[in-house]
């Protein structure tokens, strides 16, 4: 029971098709990979999402600035050419089958998105609730460890608006919404919106200061120098996402030089046993340089690929690490004799038999990407930044 927007389908394909040329002075290449999200969206009748967030985002003026992509919606072209993503996946080498699995094994995509403010958040959602074919949006429940309900702000339920329903068959949707956990409620899309501290102080910075975020390039040399030249504890101090001790440590052992170290560096210390005993281990033994370790999905998906692996089967070993499973020597999916006649390098296969979560790039690349900024901030502007901050710490 999603939302259907009347004629969704070719709606959004004319907004895709239409931003495609106006992002790309070669967008030629790229129209066989937005039929491919396109098709997939399709199939799983999630084309109103796209649309609603685009209407909402222009309704209510939010800058591209107010919010960034959690997960792997940054991995989504299609979210690109909408204006809920200011990550360019392209830009970026981020890989369509991340989020949208493969023509055999696709999924339905999955947007979440960060927000500046409560407010923004709020607004949002009434904007959203306010459109024809929503009937109304619901609050998500969440159970606690002592399996009690309450109330998630972050994420709300859409209810579609249904002309075959009585007000009892909404009162009993309603009902099962507020007396579930939400992940047992069945049918229903749940859109979430969160709240997030590197938005909000960034958002501050760029209201007092008034300069334009989108100046603030990744290839700066300010930032560069400073990352070559300075403490990281120091570096860090008051970023969120990076402000802790395993960012400070991963960044002693690899010393970052630009921003794609940082984005390993962001994935490795939010997977799960990527770093210690692993990506740690074989740097010491000196069996890889960053660059070649699996840090988070993309990595491992373009390292598949690059050595032969077809698409498919480098999606479902993407999917099987990421997910604690490892490279199975008896998969169904892929051949592991042929990885190894392929050249994919034993300590590569036994470092991700130890991975238990890899993070997706898209949200690396998110987080690293205001960090990057508020670094920015922070060489050019730190007797404000300093004040922004210890005015934040003190809410």
């Amino acid at each position: 029971m999603y939302p259907k927007i009347e004629n969704q389908t070719e709606k959004l394909r004319e907004l895709c098709e239409n931003e495609l040329k106006n992002k790309y002075e070669n967008s030629d290449g790229l129209k066989e990979r937005l039929n491919y999200e396109l098709s997939i969206i399709n199939k799983t009748n999630t084309e109103f999402i796209f649309l609603y967030l685009n209407k909402a985002f222009k309704d209510l003026d939010v800058k591209p600035y107010q919010t960034m992509p959690r997960g792997l919606i940054g991995n989504s072209l299609v979210a690109y050419l909408c204006n809920i993503t200011n990550i360019d996946p392209v830009k970026f080498n981020l890989s369509e089958y991340a989020v949208f699995g493969t023509t055999n094994h696709y999924k339905e995509p999955d947007v979440d998105i960060n927000v500046a403010s409560s407010e923004l958040r709020d607004n949002l959602y009434q904007k959203i609730s306010s459109y024809n074919e929503v009937y109304k949006i619901a609050d998500a429940m969440f159970k606690n460890n002592n399996g009690g309900l309450y109330k998630f702000p972050d994420g709300k339920f859409l209810i579609p608006q249904n002309d075959a329903y009585s007000k009892s068959d909404y009162d009993s949707i309603v009902n099962e919404i507020n007396n579930n956990d939400c992940h047992d409620v069945k049918g229903l899309y749940r859109l979430d919106l969160l709240l997030n501290n590197q938005i909000l102080i960034f958002n501050e910075l760029v209201n007092i200061i008034g300069i334009n975020p989108e100046s603030i390039d990744i290839n700066n040399a300010n930032v560069n120098e400073y990352l070559n030249n300075n403490d990281y504890k120091d570096i860090y101090k008051n970023v969120p996402e990076f402000d802790h001790d395993l960012v400070v440590e991963i960044s002693n052992k690899v010393k970052p030089k630009n921003f794609d170290d940082l984005v390993k560096i962001t994935s490795l210390a939010h997977g799960t046993n990527a770093w210690k005993d692993n990506a740690e281990r074989l740097m010491n033994n000196e069996a890889s340089n960053l660059s070649e370790i699996v840090s988070n999905r993309d990595d491992l998906f373009d390292i598949l690929v690059n050595h032969n692996v077809s698409k498919n089967e480098a999606y479902e070993i993407m999917e099987d690490v990421r997910k604690g499973k490892g490279i199975s020597k008896c998969s169904k999916y892929y051949d592991y004799e042929s990885l190894l006649k392929n050249g994919i390098p034993e300590w590569l296969i036994d470092s991700c038999n130890k991975i238990k979560y890899l993070f997706p790039r898209a949200h690396a690349i998110s987080y690293t990407l205001l960090a990057w900024k508020l670094i920015w901030f922070k060489i050019h502007y730190k007797k404000d930044y300093d004040r922004i901050i210890s005015n934040y710490y003190k809410k």
